[in-house]
């Protein structure tokens, strides 16, 4: 069986995959198969296209020196610019060695197709060349001139890595203006195969301007720019923008209620309104926003997470509602980037504090013994904590079952400070409340249990009654 399949790999044939170069080949049932070899880490970036319409393809990668070990992303299939025959995609190489990419049709074609490909290879060093730092404290999109560049079929991708500033625990906005139909986008340096943040928006009515804002907790995001639709003829010239955002003003809470006015005026150039918010551990906060001029969007940012309203609540465009657990979080009011205008608005924080929403008043658990308990939308009891302490070393498992076949929850297990010990979102049996989780514990030990409900991106959720109950094995 060994020689078979090692018979097998040999006869395959192998293309050096073309570097900084456009170089084409043909694909019509089998995959073609292309080996890179890197001498250091870095990002291998490869764009595969066929100007035939008809011709569609997937991208894949494989390595290090073998084609058995999958590479994120292991299979690209995103038909860039409305093309099924053209893929790209952006290959982490944690190491020197051989890496293998293959192109491969989605189904046997019809008959032998032409195809492109063109690759370039970024060291870890050589990922961006900042060689001024950026003037953080100006706002003006004349500053967009200090980082520029140009995307074309041989270079279609460029990649920033923010350097002098600290991107850290901050929030950060980047703009990029071109002279084609680009998209920007965010990724970590930790997963680079998969953008965090996307902007297609075309704003302004111009398919060349993008913007995202960003809150950076652990990570500086890398910053690419690529183009909507690759163009044999066409160079894309692109401008970067990035900078610091600060708070124009503080909630601050008063009798569990915050409150304030203001505005948004395009034309001084104020697009958004930033406040920062502390908001308590225990309980829930809900995020109202109303105004009458004009189209907004609410948005929350907290570490490396983003809550987004933009649901026009009541048929009214201005009118939006977050609803935020405990944290530190920016709260921004922004037009909808399709259409900025001035707009007065309110902005209303109301705290509903939770009883067992937090550890120190978790309801106590008993061996054996079910506990009846509600999370609930309409009565502000978004969260229940739990604790129970082991009588004797053993394997216990914690389980919850929702009662009225409604809801969707998550558990999660804390140790005595704190630490994750484990979770539990596996929707046992295809019920989304029946959650297990089993964990080792000695005598004495004392563990907390915390049940949420799944949320939608907009953070709303399907009220749900249900019991948990401590077994042991």
């Amino acid at each position: 069986m060994f020689f078979i399949l090692f018979s097998a790999l040999i006869s395959l044939t192998m293309n050096q995959l073309p570097v900084g170069r456009t170089a084409d080949y043909f694909i019509e049932d089998k995959p073609v198969y292309f080996y890179f070899e890197a001498n250091s880490s870095g990002y291998l970036s490869v764009v595969i296209k066929s100007s035939d319409f008809n011709t569609d393809l997937t991208l894949s990668g494989r390595g290090p020196n073998t084609l058995f070990l999958e590479m994120s992303p292991s299979v690209v299939d995103i038909d860039a610019g409305g093309n099924t025959g053209a893929e790209q995609a952006v290959f982490m190489i944690p190491s020197p060695g051989k890496y293998y990419i293959i192109a491969n049709p989605y189904s046997a074609l019809p008959e032998t197709k032409e195809f492109s490909v063109l690759s370039w290879f970024y060291a870890t060093d050589e990922l961006i060349g900042i060689t001024s730092p950026i003037n953080v404290l100006e706002r003006t999109i004349g500053d967009l001139e200090n980082i520029s560049g140009y995307l074309n079929q041989t270079q279609p991708i460029a990649v920033f890595e923010p350097q002098d500033i600290d991107l850290t625990k901050n929030l950060i906005y980047a703009r990029a203006e071109a002279s084609g139909d680009i998209i920007l986008e965010l990724y970590l340096p930790s997963n680079p195969f998969s953008y965090l943040l996307q902007s297609d928006y075309d704003l302004e009515g111009n398919s060349g301007i993008e913007e995202i804002l960003y809150y950076s907790s652990e990570e500086k995001p890398l910053i690419i720019v690529k183009p909507y639709a690759l163009s044999d003829t066409e160079d894309i010239f692109f401008n970067i923008y990035y900078e610091i955002l600060s708070e124009d003003d503080n909630l601050v809470l008063s009798s569990n209620r915050a409150f304030d006015e203001a505005s948004l005026d395009p034309e001084k150039n104020v697009l958004a309104y930033i406040y920062s918010l502390s908001l308590p551990t225990e309980g829930i906060s809900v995020v109202d926003l109303i105004s009458e001029d004009a189209d907004l969007v609410l948005l929350a940012f907290s570490g490396d997470s983003i809550l987004q309203s933009d649901n026009d609540l009541d048929g009214i465009l201005g009118k939006e509602r977050l609803v935020l657990p405990g944290g530190k979080y920016f709260i921004v009011v922004a037009n909808n980037p399709n259409s900025r205008q001035y707009a007065d608005f309110n902005i209303e924080v109301v705290h509903h504090p939770d009883r067992d929403a937090s550890r120190a008043n978790s309801n106590p658990l008993s061996l054996g013994t079910r506990s009846n308990n509600e999370l609930s939308f309409n009565e502000f009891d978004f969260m229940d904590y739990f604790v129970f302490t082991a009588d004797r070393k053993a394997t216990y498992t914690i389980e919850t079952q929702g009662t009225t076949g409604e809801g969707d929850l998550v558990i999660q297990i804390e140790d005595a400070s704190g630490e994750v010990i484990t979770s539990s979102d596996i929707d046992n049996n295809g019920d989304p409340t029946n959650e297990t989780c089993r964990i080792e514990l000695d005598r004495g030990q004392k563990i907390y249990v915390k049940v949420y409900p799944y949320t939608d991106y907009d953070g709303f959720f399907t009220d749900c009654r249900y019991y948990i109950i401590v077994t042991m094995e």
